[in-house]
């Protein structure tokens, strides 16, 4: 069964929803909207028809009986239903190669053969991907410390047990012993085969259940325990299992955000979600990170949410920009992003004073006279129409030479909305270099 895929911001969708479905909605709604807002609202019409619209955040939602993924609106005007569907998948999987929370490996482009239309499908196969890639290399091994009555002294004798044991029991030729035991059957395996075992109700594709089923086959010595997200907090990386990190924190992804009943075989309800926002500024900021050299900036420290002094002397207002460039302990520029799409009709009244403001808070606090404010480009909006918004800053010569002279807001857009924001990666670049050109800092 094909997802029900609705875009962010787009029209509403019709669609027929059970009550139990409404519930599972509703629970999302409450667990990831912020500020009350919610996920997909639901407008009821007819019995037990009702109309869906999705706002800022993607992903996927699943009920039983339905899927529902949320696209971005990551594509070209005038292509097809299903070419806008590729196309978005394609752009929010490589946007999603640059952020932390859920950091995914740049793809090859046929993993979205099979599953062109399906995000959540899409995420599996990649994840599962990576998984047999190392468990083909090693299964992790550790030492853990188990107690048991033993024909033969192992580690050391627990005193206490051996006496209830085998002396009041009259139990001769016994030791109860402590001792450490190299094991595969391990807490990061117990927790891969569990995740297995959740994808393997959550899945429906094929191909992504054999995948699955050959992955639990490697793994069959491992113990078939339930793993709560608490136990996330008791695994500790080191130099030897570090490589198995990315994996356990995709793993507790699943296990945290997917209610699953195994017995059953079914799955409750669970989600996937990403605020746009915060993955438009992770993308921009990482991005620049990664191709720093490609941008000319290779002499400059770049630091993403660096902490600037606070706005209050009781350090409660904290300034935290995306990307602070730096040049002899000098913050040389300042760039934040917003995932805000820009009024076309408004092309000389479109940044909010709010925005201005905020960037205005950052020159101030950074000591820093060029701030370069970064937006997604809307369709029919031409790269040069933007603005430099210049604000004098008016002070004695005697205040502190913290202060800048003046605040120069280079308010500018990026084109996101590629056919395949992979492949037309020298397009960003050249964009970025362009914008820092300007700035005069490259």
């Amino acid at each position: 069964m094909k997802p029900l895929s609705l875009f962010e911001f787009g029209k509403s969708k019709e669609v027929e929803l059970s009550n139990k479905n409404i519930r599972d909605i509703n629970r999302i709604n409450k667990r990831f909207g912020k500020k009350g807002n919610n996920i997909i609202n639901i407008t009821h019409t007819k019995k037990d028809t009702h109309l869906l619209r999705a706002y800022n955040y993607v992903g996927v939602i699943q009920s039983s009986g339905m899927r529902i993924q949320i696209l971005p609106k990551l594509y070209k005007k005038g292509v097809s239903m299903d070419g806008a569907r590729n196309q978005s998948l394609k752009n929010l999987n490589y946007m999603l190669s640059f952020t932390r929370k859920l950091k995914l490996p740049e793809t090859s482009q046929s993993v979205f053969h099979p599953y062109h239309d399906d995000f959540l499908e899409i995420y599996i196969s990649i994840f599962l991907n990576k998984l047999e890639e190392i468990l083909r290399m090693i299964i992790f091994r550790q030492y853990i410390e188990l107690d048991d009555n033993l024909s033969f002294i192992r580690g050391k004798i627990l005193i206490s047990q051996h006496i209830k044991e085998n002396i009041i029991k009259n139990n001769p030729g016994k030791i109860y012993c402590e001792y450490d035991e190299l094991t595969e059957d391990n807490l990061i395996n117990q927790t891969i085969k569990y995740t297995l075992r959740l994808l393997k109700v959550i899945s429906r594709s094929n191909s992504n259940i054999d995948k699955i089923n050959q992955l639990l086959f490697t793994l069959a010595e491992i113990s078939d325990r339930k793993i709560k997200p608490e136990d996330e907090e008791r695994i500790y990386f080191n130099k030897i299992n570090e490589s198995f990190k990315p994996i356990i924190v995709k793993c507790f992804l699943f296990i945290n955000d997917f209610s699953i009943d195994l017995k059953a075989g079914s799955t409750n309800y669970g989600a996937i979600l990403f605020d746009m926002n915060e993955l438009f500024e992770e993308f921009v900021a990482n991005f620049i990170i990664k191709n720093k050299e490609m941008l000319g900036m290779k002499e400059y420290n770049i630091e993403p949410q660096k902490k600037l002094e606070s706005l209050d002397d009781g350090n409660r207002v904290s300034i935290k920009p995306d990307l602070v460039f730096s040049n002899d302990n000098k913050y040389i520029i300042i760039l934040d992003s917003k995932y805000k799409i820009l009024d076309t009709a408004k092309k000389n009244n479109n940044i909010s004073n709010s925005d201005i403001y905020q960037m205005l808070a950052y020159g101030l606090r950074g000591n820093c006279s060029k701030i370069v404010l970064l937006y997604p480009r809307p369709e029919n909006y031409g790269e040069d129409e933007i603005k430099v918004i210049k604000i004098p800053l008016v002070h004695s010569d005697d205040c502190s030479n913290d202060i800048p002279k003046m605040v120069e807001i280079y308010a500018r857009t990026i084109d996101i909305m590629q056919d395949n924001l992979k492949e037309d990666h020298d397009k960003i670049i050249q964009e970025m270099c362009n914008i820092f050109k300007e700035c005069g800092i490259n």
